[in-house]
């Protein structure tokens, strides 16, 4: 069946009774509220805002309630979004293990977030694909926070420990993708729909003639965005594997549901699938927010946000910190190598650390109540040897290169 005769066929259908609301349409339908937004064709059909229900600013779905049920954004009382900022507030689950990791060592991996009441004990590996939040010492382990914070509210002692750095291939994700899940949903109740409208006219539309010229109509570029989601998850070597293979399952389901749909129940069930997947990909975007340490003792740490250290300091090992350093408790300070590109602010600096302030930021780059002989800072590839212990140390980086100022 040609694509005009498909284009004749919806209009009618949808159109027969004149402008209703939103919940009128979708009843008379049979189909779920967020999905009307993808059955209309532009202009072809006009519908009435029902009363109560508000329009999601982030992906145009109606909704009757406060959070938006394909994108999961929270709404405002005047019917914009709010991004939500945290993954518990993102929709992401989060599964609390009230115990300590410790006797003969395991992996534990969660596509979500993770909170692990007690410590964890030497070579247990522990990944959340969201936000890593642990209550006891950490020993000799290897962490995790794939795309959100890492809360630490113990000692931390010769451990390899990442965080924040999933979030660059979710934007990707996110840009390659766009709404394929929403799409695909919208897909498999637009085909019914025109089910419905042939049977009415005495027609038998076969659910892959409908799915297909649908697709090819309406949603022509989705099986490329299926196919680019694939190839971008595939192409990174990523450690963190929960939620990229949970990704990469659904993406091949639906790639596949549309080449031969078969069951338009099998078609929704796959955009379920992506759509469960994609919500901790949703909620991971933007810039990594900021993780909190009690303290690091000889660990290797890459933070892809901000990084507050509330205790002892770091000791040795290596840092990198891809938003500000802030040591902030009593007698803190800082030892070791440490590249930040944000700001650092620390009360004290130990001899022989090697700290370098890198990326573009200008302005003021450190702040250092005493920095102890043998240290070096280097911003912006200039070098600041001590030789000897100095005090209110402030390092600016202007325009002509960076400015020492002590005392």
């Amino acid at each position: 069946m040609p694509p005009t005769s498909i284009d004749s066929m919806i209009r009618d259908h949808l159109a027969s009774g004149g402008a209703k609301s939103v919940r009128e349409l979708a009843d008379e339908l049979g189909v779920s509220v967020g999905s009307i937004s993808g059955m209309l064709d532009s202009g072809a059909v006009r519908v009435a805002q029902a009363s109560g229900v508000r329009q999601c600013d982030k992906c145009n779905a109606p909704s009757e309630t406060a959070l938006c049920s394909p994108c999961r954004t929270r709404l405002t009382s005047g019917g914009g979004a709010r991004s939500a900022a945290t993954g518990a507030n993102a929709g992401i689950h989060t599964r609390q293990l009230v115990t300590s990791l410790s006797g003969n060592s395991e992996n534990v991996v969660d596509g979500g977030s993770l909170h692990i009441t007690g410590g964890i004990g030497p070579g247990w590996c522990v990944r959340a694909g969201f936000d890593l939040t642990v209550g006891g010492q950490v020993e000799r382990a290897e962490l995790e926070a794939g795309a959100g914070f890492l809360r630490l509210e113990a000692p931390c002692r010769q451990s390899e420990i990442r965080a924040g750095h999933l979030r660059e291939l979710y934007g990707e994700l996110i840009a390659a993708l766009g709404d394929a899940d929403r799409d695909l949903g919208a897909l498999a109740d637009a085909a019914e729909a025109l089910q419905r409208a042939g049977a009415q006219r005495g027609q038998r539309l076969p659910a892959a003639v409908a799915v297909a010229a649908l697709a090819r109509d309406r949603w022509d570029t989705l099986t490329e965005r299926l196919a680019g989601g694939e190839a971008l998850v595939r192409s990174r070597r990523l450690r963190q594997a929960a939620v990229p293979e949970t990704l990469l399952a659904a993406l091949e389901g639906a790639s596949g549901a549309i080449l031969d749909p078969g069951d338009l129940g099998v078609l929704r069930s796959h955009a379920r699938s992506l759509s469960a997947a994609l919500v901790v990909v949703r909620a991971g975007q933007g810039a990594p927010p900021r993780s909190i340490v009690e303290s690091l003792t000889e660990c290797h740490a890459d933070f892809a946000g901000a990084l507050a250290v509330r205790g002892a300091g770091v000791h040795g090992g290596d840092l990198r910190v891809g938003g500000d350093l802030v040591l902030g408790g009593r007698g803190s300070s800082l030892g070791g190598s440490i590249r930040a590109f944000g700001k650092v602010v620390t009360p004290a600096i130990r001899g022989g650390t090697r700290l370098d302030l890198a990326g573009p930021q200008g302005g003021e780059r450190l702040r250092a109540a005493v920095v102890a002989a043998g240290a070096t800072i280097t911003v912006a590839g200039q070098a600041f040897p001590f030789a000897r212990e100095t005090r209110g140390v402030v390092i600016r980086l202007t325009p002509g290169g960076p400015v020492l100022e002590t005392g």
